[in-house]
């Protein structure tokens, strides 16, 4: 377990432990890939966008990447390898699209592209939020009834 060891106000050591999940933690990341010069990225700049406004509020991380340039990509990469999705995003090469996300697992769910209609794509959201919720009720109902069990 990971902890860390702090002072207290008498001086005497006390043990800090990691903390849990965060209170607002994302359970799907939204990734658009683009490029300023990729006509298809242009089609879904404001389907990105509208999608990011319809699920304000709900624990969906957006995130843009940006593959214009060298610069760009770059630091594309390297957010992408901090949110640990690098090895998905790069499985699926070019831009113009969005990827869906599972925040636990990182691994890619679905790949939107402008042949989607925006309420499919939002369907899709909604339902894999839903299947993220029930999973995570069914993991802490299984953790109360091995607890009873001791």
């Amino acid at each position: 377990m990971f902890s860390l060891f702090t002072t207290s106000k008498k001086g005497q050591p006390s043990v800090v432990k990691k903390p849990g999940k965060p209170r607002f933690a994302a359970r799907l990341i939204v990734v658009k890939r683009h490029a300023d010069w990729c006509a298809a990225s242009k089609v879904m700049t404001p389907v990105f966008n509208d999608l990011k406004n319809r699920f304000d509020g709900r624990e969906v991380l957006f995130v843009d990447f940006n593959y214009t340039n060298n610069t760009s990509r770059y630091q594309s990469d390297l957010l992408a390898t901090a949110l640990g999705v690098a090895r998905s995003v790069k499985k699926h090469a070019g831009t113009g699209f969005i990827l869906l996300i599972d925040a636990e697992t990182k691994q890619v769910i679905e790949k939107f592209t402008r042949r989607q209609s925006f309420e499919e794509m939002v369907n899709l959201l909604k339902d894999r939020l839903l299947d993220s919720l029930e999973r995570e009720k069914m993991i802490t109902q299984l953790q109360k009834e091995a607890g009873k069990g001791k």
